[in-house]
């Protein structure tokens, strides 16, 4: 999980996601208290920061972006092509979880 969040935030957020039937295998925090910081990031930093993450931890299948405020539209594709691997977003997931929900097996992220 490549999080902006403060260090105890993002350790809640690892907590959650375990409940919830996940292994985070690794986490990186930018440490940012205030969203609006998160939402001045250059885009470039937050591909590095998740890209950086990733290559430091072969074992995840997966990059999570926590964040809705971070400026990620044109980061997973970037992020992506670099790790080989699947980026989602906070803002996907919160999206695709009502479709789930309803039953729409096209939409799950599974």
């Amino acid at each position: 999980m490549a999080s902006p969040y403060p260090i105890a935030r993002t350790e809640k957020r690892v907590t959650v996601l375990g409940e919830e039937g996940f292994e985070v295998v690794a986490t990186n925090s930018l440490d940012i208290e205030r969203s609006r910081v998160s939402a001045e990031l250059h885009p470039d930093l937050v591909a590095r920061h998740a890209i950086d993450l990733a290559l430091a931890n072969p074992d995840g299948d997966v990059i999570y972006m926590p964040c809705g405020s971070l400026p990620a539209a044109s980061v997973p594709d970037r992020t992506e092509s670099a790790t080989g691997r699947p980026v989602i977003t906070w803002v996907q997931a919160q999206g695709n979880a009502p479709l789930c929900r309803a039953g729409d097996e096209q939409s799950s992220m599974a």
